[in-house]
């Protein structure tokens, strides 16, 4: 193959965390990212749809994709997402390391 104009995304082991991500924007920038190949975490206040969303975005692209209920204006279900991302991701990772590198 030749130029790859995509070559620079590839996500492979890395990780992202999408707010409002269960529709629209936030979706299909969830979906980009999962189809780069990235592990994705979608953040949203409406947790059946960023479930729903997810198992949509794993399903086609084959990436592990989450779904979460989370309100960014409250700092305790920010650091409940990053939490439970890390412990599905890196289960050796305990709460006091995530708590240093939380928000």
């Amino acid at each position: 193959m030749g130029f790859d104009a995509f070559a620079g995304f590839r996500m492979a082991g890395h990780t992202a965390i999408v707010t409002g991500g269960a529709q629209n924007i936030g979706a299909a920038i969830a979906r980009s990212l999962a189809g780069a190949g990235a592990r994705v975490m979608i953040a949203d206040l409406d947790g059946d749809k960023a479930a729903a969303a997810a198992a949509s975005i794993a399903a086609e692209t084959g990436a592990d994709c989450l779904g979460q209920v989370c309100d960014v204006t409250k700092t305790d279900q920010i650091e409940a997402v990053v939490a439970d991302l890390a412990r599905r991701i890196a289960p050796h990772v305990d709460d006091e390391t995530v708590a240093k590198t939380s928000p």
